[in-house]
């Protein structure tokens, strides 16, 4: 694609004039993933020119007279490189192999040597081919303000093979204390404990958590249980996938300008093979291998004097109000870049006593609980149902429906904080169903 003086013109007024918003505008009308080099020096120049935007006529004898971008190069600049692997932990000791050989996984998944190698699809197939019913998982957009999410929801035969691998090869895998999520014995209540009635909370999210761990990354942490290379690069397959191009073109792109890199990052992670989410294997393999992540982290609070947990991809501090929040921060996104993650900047929040500190869906100021609103329109509905019968509450919905989401969020209720839990199961065990 060749942009000229006019598509460029075009292109730079067509919004706010700030140089990073410039250039994502040109890389965007060129195709590209990002801006190239002589694309940012081009914008630094206008902007060092005119600081406002300027008359489209000016604007375009300067760029006449510029041939950098003029003709750009016909196919997009490659991504940018991932960063540089850390070393990793050596063979973990102690720990026999949870499977020594091919034989051992077919036996283990029930499945014929050339099934294995359609599930595995090492040569990612799947990802190139059109025919849904030859794909192995189905996608489904989660609408979200901030950032969308894709639902990788894999088949039920593949489904089935990944609990296997879940439940018995990467159970040998060790979790740090600090992580939370999808963790027996630990719940979002658990997460939220160390940091209620604390002065300073700090709240961090991680960019594309799942789609940030790519199957290299997955075989290498198979590696550490002494599974050999070819079986380690198998099991990943097991577990992982990349999305076809035809479900990334159809993702949501963001309204607002300043969240299109994030947008583009993520489809690029989703590119390649990552752990899917929505797979029963990924929540296991992911705070697997943030356990170097949850380490230096716990180190890096434990020196400021603060508190820290990780509920899949949202990071909490807390500490008291000394706590050096500058350094804290500057800390978590050196740390977070050095193992291969990002910071999700915004949605990066410092909350005081004197705001509502709101982490995981929850209030910590005095103790985990739901918000005010939320525990009084639960009370409401309850007390609705009671009165007048599910149904005056159902909608369209359905009864059936009212009734699962219902229990779901008093069984939200309860990980928080169990009296109010209590309070909400008493009266929902009392509703009757068939009004």
């Amino acid at each position: 694609m060749i942009l000229d003086p006019v598509d460029i013109t075009r292109v730079l007024l067509a919004g706010p004039w700030r140089p990073s918003l410039m250039e994502l505008r040109l890389a965007h009308e060129a195709g590209w993933l990002r801006p190239s080099a002589d694309m940012t020096r081009l914008v630094a120049d206008i902007v060092e020119r005119w600081p406002q935007p300027p008359d489209p006529a000016a604007l375009m004898a300067l760029l006449a007279e510029r041939r950098e971008v003029a003709t750009p190069r016909t196919h997009p600049e490659p991504p940018p490189p991932p960063p540089p692997p850390r070393v990793r932990r050596r063979r973990l000791v102690g720990i026999d192999p949870p499977l020594r050989n091919t034989d051992e996984l077919l036996r283990l998944l029930w499945l014929e040597e050339a099934e294995l190698r359609w599930f595995a699809d090492l040569q990612q197939r799947n990802s190139r081919t059109g025919e849904q019913r030859l794909r192995h998982y189905r996608y489904r957009v989660v609408a979200d303000p901030s950032h969308p999410r894709l639902l990788e929801i894999p088949k039920v035969r593949l489904k089935e093979i990944q609990r296997r691998i879940a439940s018995s090869v990467l159970s040998s895998l060790p979790l740090h204390p600090a992580a939370h999520g999808a963790v027996a014995d630990r719940s979002v209540g658990t997460a939220l404990r160390p940091h209620a009635e604390q002065a300073v909370v700090v709240r961090c999210d991680l960019e594309s958590f799942f789609a940030s761990i790519t199957a290299d990354r997955v075989a290498g942490e198979l590696g550490l249980i002494g599974l050999d290379r070819v079986l380690a690069a198998t099991v990943a397959g097991l577990c992982t996938a990349a999305v076809p191009l035809t479900v990334r073109r159809g993702l949501p792109r963001p309204a607002d300008p300043d969240r299109l890199a994030a947008h583009w990052r993520w489809s690029h992670r989703l590119s390649s093979a990552h752990l899917p989410q929505g797979s029963p294997s990924s929540p296991r393999l992911a705070n697997a291998i943030a356990y170097g992540l949850d380490r230096r982290l716990t180190a890096l609070a434990e020196r400021l004097g603060a508190a820290y947990t990780r509920y899949v991809d949202d990071l909490t501090f807390s500490g008291p109000d000394s706590l050096a929040v500058g350094p804290l921060l500057a800390g978590v996104r050196e740390i977070v870049r050095s193992e291969g993650f990002a910071v999700n900047e915004a949605k990066t929040r410092v909350l005081r006593t004197h705001q509502r500190q709101r982490v995981l869906g929850a209030v910590v100021n005095d103790r985990p609980r739901l918000d005010r609103r939320e525990r009084d329109r639960l009370r409401a509905i309850v007390h609705n149902c009671l009165a007048s019968g599910p149904s005056s509450q159902a909608g369209e919905r359905g009864v059936a429906h009212l009734r699962g989401e219902l229990a779901g969020r008093i069984g939200w209720a309860g990980q928080l904080d169990e009296a109010d839990g209590r309070k909400l199961r008493a009266g929902f065990d009392q509703i009757d169903w068939s009004r």
